[in-house]
Formats: structure tokens, C-alpha cells, sequence
């Protein structure tokens, strides 16, 4: 959960540093006799406030203050339903539900705080700031590129991000999401591979460093439907399987409670994020092309949904076709803890244009519950022209194509914090090439705040 001042404020005035102040200047604030009445171990509200910390809505609290560890006085509890009533209009339909019903019972406390203290925490919780470290090691220890031999690889590498939030009102908000990279690479073999026409010499710093603004827009709703207008993060329904990139520019549109759809309308912007194969593709590298896309997602039953997306990419160079792909799938939950996903996509091209996954995973690794984990198996072809930009080794990396294997296993040792290791094992998708790779990946995540 995203710490601020909201919270301390809470903090403060649920001990009554501040209480007393306000309690002194404004009497109709005092609280009721039974405000500082324990609130039951038992209570249903301390589930409810979990599960508003846990999606954001509530900040600044320690999951801890909500496992019964520490019995909270109503009035306390109160101070906390009035940080969730000033994002009631950030909330979806199951958190206002909640917010709603905590209102109602602690309706007399709320009241004797007064409107006046809701109006001071919207004041301090106008800015949120969260940050990311990422740690990884790399090794490839079975790289062919075709005609430049065997390449080995070691690489070590370090991301920081920062999500900035400035709160506009109750529905807008302005964000900033920026990153500093650096990776050191070291290889035995070859030293310079020529790549979609550019030759990369690996040893000691590599080209992948960089600072930069990842994404800058702004979000809200004007009535039911989401908005967002910048530059923003995309991913298709399809589990990103098309695009899943920082690299859109323009507007996207959000609709629906129980089947939810996307329209996004703007520019693709890869910029450094075009990988060797795109570097070879005139309607990446040349210009940037006109982006729409939709996409889809329908519960078919509480366990089961479908999923779909169409993307199409309209050259802005002349002599240069333009390119549509569509993605359809479905994921299900099998038992308990065994929760299955695949999907097909297809371009237009002639060749080169399929793409297909199928995927396994066994539990459900949660950045707020410690010692959490998940495994996951999966097995996947795509062809160069199937997808645009994403997240997946196998997409990334291959100007040829990709297929094979995927295992990775993620785990929360302690809360904000998740450590990783994928195994990939993959080969080009182009009979005649002799592109292949294997890659071990180890990772920290660290929740700075």
C-alpha cells in the first residue's frame, strides 16, 4: 500500500494529537461517548478496510492494523472510512459497495468528526508517489545467431521507476511514470552482431541504458466511461499477447461492469523499444504508424472468461503496407488453485503472421501476502508479424520468430518485495533458421513505497 500524509494525518488524529486541537476549536467535532469503543476482533469491517488497503483506495496503513493484532476504536475506524469516502469516485462497484456499508455503521463517528476533516486529508492526499527497484542477472547460455556463431552471455542489470500521481478531484488525475536503467553485459564468443542491419559489440556498458519518461497522461471518467490521454502503458485483453508496451500515444476509452471492452486511438511510438527483428520492419522502424485498437473480455461464468482484440496499424510511409492482427482466448480456473489460459493470433501478412499460447499456473503470488507464490509452464509459438510489442522473452528477443518453453516460478518472501526466476528454452519459428536461445532470468522486486 502507497504510504502519505493522509495517513499520518489519520494516524494523528485517531491518537488525538490532532483530535484534541480540532475538538477545542470546533465542539460540534467532538466525538460521542462510545467513539472510543474497540471495534470488535470479528467485525466485518475489519475485512472491508483490508480490502480497500489492499486495492488502494485506503493508503498509509500497515496491513498489520487490520488483522486483529491491535484492537481499533470506532473512532478510529472512522478516520479511516473518511480517507475512503474522499476516493469513493476512484472506486469500482464492489469498493463503493464497501465504502457505503462501513458509512452506514459508523455513521454517528463520521458525523462528529465533521466535513472539515475530510476536506483537510483530500488537501494532503493530492500527491501519491510509489516507486520500484528491480535487480536482475541474465544468462544466456546458448545463443545462436544465424551466421555470427554462438554467443554466451552474463548481464546484470538494475531498473528504478517511479509512479507520480497528482489527484485533479474525486475523478481526474494527472501521472507521471518515469525509469532509470542500466545494465552491465559480458559475452564470450562473438562481439558484434549485425541485427536488422546494426551491429551490437556487447562487452561492458550496453546500448539498453537510459533514463526516461515512460508514460505521461492523464485518467479519469466523464460518466461510466474510463479515459486516458497521453502517452500510457497498454495491454490487449488478450493478456498482452499482441501489445503490451509503454509506447502508445493518443486516447484510450473503457467501458463496461461485467463484460469490459477498450478502444484506443493515437500513434505507436516503439522508439529504443524496438527490438532486432523490428529494426528490419519499415513500418516500426521507418516511421511512426497510426494505432487503433479494440479489445474485449466476457465472463461466461464466475471460473471462465473470453477474451478478444483487434489491432490495426496504418503506415504513415509510403510503400509500406500496413498491418492488422486479431487475438481471441480464454482463461478458466480448473480447481482451487490451478488456473489454465491460451490464445491465437493472426495477422494479415502472408507469411510469417500466427501466433499461439498455452499456459499453466499453479497458485497466486500476491505482493501484499507474505510467503505467496505461483508457478507457471508454458508453451508458445509466434511468428514475427503476430504480435507488436510485449512483454515475453520469446517476442522480444527473436527477429525470426520464437518457440518453445517458458517456466517460471515468482514468490513474496516478505510484503513488497517478490523475487523471480524464469527458464526459457526457444528456437525460430523460420524452418530455414538457425536462430536459437537458452535464457535463465533471476529478479528482485522491491515496493519501495
Amino acid at each position: 500500500m502507497k504510504r502519505s500524509l493522509v495517513g499520518i494525518l489519520a494516524l494523528l488524529l485517531a491518537f488525538g494529537v490532532a483530535g484534541i486541537a480540532l475538538a477545542a476549536s470546533d465542539p460540534a467535532s467532538l466525538p460521542i461517548s462510545n467513539s472510543f469503543v474497540d471495534v470488535p476482533a470479528n467485525h466485518w469491517a475489519y475485512n472491508a478496510v483490508a480490502t480497500l488497503c489492499k486495492d488502494g483506495i485506503i493508503t498509509g496503513y500497515n496491513e498489520r492494523t487490520f488483522k486483529g493484532d491491535r484492537p481499533i476504536t470506532r473512532y478510529e475506524m472512522a478516520k479511516i472510512v473518511v480517507q475512503a469516502l474522499g476516493k469513493e469516485g476512484q472506486a469500482n462497484d464492489e469498493e463503493a459497495a464497501l465504502i457505503d456499508k462501513l458509512a452506514a455503521e459508523f455513521a454517528q463517528e463520521l458525523a462528529a468528526l465533521n466535513v472539515r476533516v475530510s476536506q483537510e486529508e483530500q488537501k494532503v492526499d493530492k500527491f501519491n508517489i510509489n516507486a520500484f527497484v528491480v535487480f536482475k542477472y541474465d544468462y544466456q547460455s546458448d545463443c545462436t545467431w544465424p551466421g555470427n556463431g554462438t554467443v554466451h552471455m552474463i548481464q546484470g542489470g538494475f531498473k528504478f521507476t517511479t509512479f507520480t500521481t497528482y489527484r485533479v478531484d474525486q475523478n481526474w488525475s494527472a501521472n507521471l511514470v518515469s525509469s532509470y536503467t542500466r545494465d552491465t553485459q559480458a559475452t564470450m564468443g562473438v562481439s558484434g552482431d549485425a541485427v536488422g542491419g546494426t551491429t551490437y559489440n556487447y562487452p561492458g556498458m550496453v546500448p539498453g541504458n537510459h533514463d526516461e519518461t515512460m508514460n505521461m497522461y492523464i485518467s479519469g471518467k466523464v460518466s461510466d466511461v474510463g479515459v486516458v490521454a497521453g502517452r500510457f502503458h497498454y495491454a490487449d485483453a488478450a493478456y498482452g499477447w499482441v501489445y503490451n508496451d509503454d509506447c502508445t500515444n493518443g486516447l484510450q476509452f473503457s467501458f463496461g461492469k461485467v463484460a469490459k471492452a477498450n478502444a484506443v486511438i493515437g500513434y505507436l511510438d516503439l522508439g529504443s523499444n524496438l527490438t532486432g527483428m523490428r529494426t528490419a520492419d519499415a513500418l516500426f522502424a521507418t516511421n511512426v504508424p497510426k494505432y487503433r485498437a479494440v479489445d474485449i473480455t466476457v465472463p461466461i461464468s464466475p471460473a471462465t472468461n473470453l477474451v478478444g482484440a483487434y489491432h490495426d496499424i496504418i503506415s504513415t510511409t509510403s510503400g509500406v503496407a500496413s498491418r492488422q492482427i486479431y487475438a481471441i482466448g480464454g482463461d478458466t480456473q480448473l480447481t482451487k488453485d490451478i488456473w489454465m489460459n491460451t490464445v491465437y493470433s493472426k495477422s494479415d501478412d502472408s507469411t510469417q503472421n500466427k501466433g499461439f499460447l498455452i499456459g499453466l499456473r499453479y497458485g497466486k503470488q500476491d505482493w501484499f501476502k507474505r510467503g505467496s507464490w505461483e508457478a507457471n509452464i508454458r508453451w508458445s509459438y509466434c511468428d514475427v508479424n503476430a504480435f507488436i510489442s510485449t512483454g515475453p522473452w520469446m517476442q522480444q528477443e527473436s527477429y525470426n520468430g520464437a518457440r518453445g518453453w517458458d517456466f517460471s516460478y515468482v514468490v513474496t518472501p516478505n510484503i513488497r518485495q517478490m523475487y523471480s526466476i524464469e527458464y526459457v528454452i526457444m528456437k525460430a519459428t523460420v524452418p530455414t533458421s538457425s536462430w536459437k536461445d537458452n535464457f535463465l532470468r533471476v529478479m528482485w522486486n522491491f515496493m519501495l513505497f
